[in-house]
């Protein structure tokens, strides 16, 4: 609520209401920070468009205008347009998201109607989105992974300084707002060879442009005192070429399988609004929605399980919950007044509890509905069986052959999994091959084949090899340690297996042995460790061998090997002791201890990703927060699903 301290709360005045004007953007950022009995709190009577201006007078009368906006042109020009009517506001108080131009205050001095009633003209420095929940921030804008990494993207400079200098500003103002300075990292760029999408080594230099922005932004706020004077917590930006296996795997949490299965077949708008058809009591067809957020209790519990786990409590959530109203309707006539009193009390709650559970209800049967439709379980032991090194292009093409009616979009999105994960596999042939068995179009192998525009050779090269980015690679078997990952039990579930790069790149970071090399700082920091971690624990790994383990940190995220099925229990066999590394390409060399290490304890952790993040790494912060208990947020350009981040990489040649 800060912001609504800063701007609404400096401008109360009692007895009288308020009229909040937002351009598109800050309405993203108050609809998620704010609900409408918090505005009423704060006076405000009416929120609206900036656009819809004041060509029926509808704000004549009104006492107060506020205005939240981002500082450009056509938002200028509409403030002072509709404030050089008599019939508008008496007092005007202007918030910009970030710093306006000289230029945009020149044309507000200029307005002397405006002048006589402007009261406030601040910079708020808000220009970020709380989502989908308060670990979770985006910036936008949201085509960034085409603007900064598409074909010829550095030749349109204008456009592409435009989103480098969105960035690093919105960046600017959450530090600023959370009264935070950070020390910054950032991903650095491999040099390319020349088989490489022409220009893409200049292009992949967007993450050290951003970071050395972000940090000249920062630098200023320094001066100004806005943030602190030495380094408070640590930032790491990321481009999606890190990690692009995880925007498109089908991924079995609770939450993950509504994004991804309810958005495709219509059921879910806005990434989070739940829409079904539901029969009323007196035999009506009428649509329900349900918001699916942190108000949602049982949501909020479920979203991070494994969709068998998850179905499983709301079913029996739903068994309780009608014994205990059936109880209470059987004793009633026991009861005493008081007794009765306190039942009736709880009746509204019992009912909103009902029809929560009952939407979830809803939710899980569409989705097994679905799972079993698709042959989603098949599909996704496959999926995983290849990121984690256990199948091979033979299985790949013997499922293909075997599932000729399969979705072509799930279809795409296996052969994505097997080219970011095999490099250098892709020629004339195999394509050609793909096409045929897959029945897909020219325009679908170009989303393969589009993965080099994020750095990851997929297709032959004539000469040499690059390591690559490699979740499962023959040549590299070592023994994983066994662990419980993320509270779900990989030998219960195989398609628990799956962890997106992120946890490896964040154990590395908080053990501080994160490389300098590939992922150096803006500027060595200035203050002390923001804080240390022992090593002093050991654990077994499965051959019995002695594994030192860091002490308040995080263990290892490697997944493990599992003969079981997602539904249930299987017994393990000997073969699950041959595991496969998984690395970020040219990780293996140049590894140096960087001697900062973040544990818990003192000091957030923020991660940045260039072309959006995904529900799955958002896991894997909450995870982190919660075992470390410590802040640790994500956040990038854009929230991506498996469409979102398919059709980017189309656009990208």
């Amino acid at each position: 609520m800060h912001v609504l301290d800063v701007m609404l709360g400096s401008v109360k005045e009692d007895g009288e209401w308020a009229v909040l004007l937002l351009d598109k953007f800050t309405t993203r950022i108050m609809s998620n920070i704010c609900g409408i009995s918090d505005l009423l709190d704060y006076g405000v009577s009416l929120v609206e468009n900036l656009m819809q201006g004041n060509s029926q007078g509808r704000y004549s009368g009104q006492g107060i205008g506020v205005y939240f906006v981002t500082p450009t042109d056509e938002n200028v020009n509409a403030i002072v347009s509709m404030n050089s009517k008599r019939s508008c506001f008496q007092k005007v108080h202007i918030f910009f998201s970030t710093a306006p131009s000289p230029q945009h205050i020149e044309r507000i001095k200029r307005s002397s109607q405006l002048l006589s009633r402007l009261c406030t003209l601040k910079e708020a420095n808000v220009e970020y989105v709380l989502y989908p929940d308060s670990r979770g921030f985006l910036t936008g804008p949201e085509d960034a992974l085409v603007t900064l990494l598409g074909a010829g993207a550095e030749m349109v400079q204008p456009r592409y300084d435009d989103a480098l200098s969105i960035i690093s500003q919105r960046l600017a103002s959450l530090f600023v707002t959370m009264k935070e300075m950070p020390s910054i990292r950032y991903r650095a760029a491999v040099p390319q060879g020349d088989e490489f999408p022409h220009g893409l080594d200049s292009r992949l230099l967007a993450t050290q442009r951003v970071a050395i922005e972000l940090s000249n932004h920062l630098n200023h706020f320094q001066q100004l005192n806005h943030v602190p004077e030495c380094e408070t917590c640590e930032l790491i930006i990321l481009d999606r070429g890190f990690d692009a296996v995880a925007p498109v795997i089908h991924e079995w949490t609770y939450e993950s399988m509504i994004q991804d299965v309810l958005e495709s077949n219509g059921t879910l708008t806005q990434g989070r609004v739940f829409r079904c058809e539901v029969v009323s009591e007196a035999g009506v067809s009428e649509e329900k929605e349900h918001v699916l957020d942190e108000r949602d209790s049982l949501y909020m519990e479920l979203r991070h399980k494994h969709f068998a786990d998850a179905s499983t409590r709301i079913t029996n959530y739903l068994d309780e919950l009608m014994r205990g109203g059936k109880m209470s309707s059987m004793s009633v006539r026991n009861m005493d007044l008081r007794s009765m009193a306190k039942l009736v009390q709880k009746l509204p709650k019992y009912q909103d509890d009902l029809r929560t559970l009952n939407t979830h209800v809803e939710i899980a049967s569409r989705l097994n509905k679905d799972i079993d439709a698709g042959r989603l379980a098949e599909f996704g032991t496959l999926e995983q069986e290849i990121v984690c090194g256990d199948a091979t292009s033979k299985e790949l093409i013997s499922f293909l052959s075997s599932n000729q009616l399969l979705d072509r979009f799930d279809k795409l999105r296996l052969l994505l999994c097997y080219s970011a994960t095999h490099l250098e596999k892709l020629d004339e042939v195999r394509e050609a091959q793909w096409r045929k068995l897959a029945r897909l179009q020219e325009k679908d192998m170009k989303c393969i084949t589009n993965l080099e525009y994020l750095g990851l050779p997929v297709c032959k090269r004539n000469k040499g090899a690059l390591s690559g980015i490699s979740f499962g690679r023959k040549k590299k078997k070592v023994t994983r340690r066994d662990r419980n990952v993320f509270g779900i039990n990989n030998q219960d579930y195989t398609l628990a297996r799956f962890v997106p790069l992120l946890a490896e790149k964040l154990e590395e970071l908080i053990s501080g042995r994160m490389s300098e090399e590939q992922y150096p700082f803006v500027q060595a920091p200035r203050s002390p460790s923001v804080s240390n971690i022992s090593f002093s624990d050991t654990t077994s790994s499965r051959d019995g061998s002695q594994v030192k383990e860091c002490k308040g940190a995080v263990t290892s995220f490697r997944t493990l090997r599992s003969n079981s099925t997602w539904v249930g229990k299987a017994t393990n066999n000997s073969s699950n002791n041959n595991q496969n590394t998984r690395s970020d390409h040219s990780d293996e060399k140049g590894r140096q201890n960087s001697g900062r290490n973040v544990a818990s304890g003192q000091g957030r952790l923020f991660i940045y990703i260039l072309g959006g993040f995904t529900y799955s790494e958002l896991r894997v912060v909450h995870h982190l927060s919660s075992k470390l208990d410590k802040d640790i947020f994500i956040g990038g350009t854009s929230m991506l699903n498996p469409r979102s981040f398919i059709d980017d990489l189309s656009n990208l040649s």
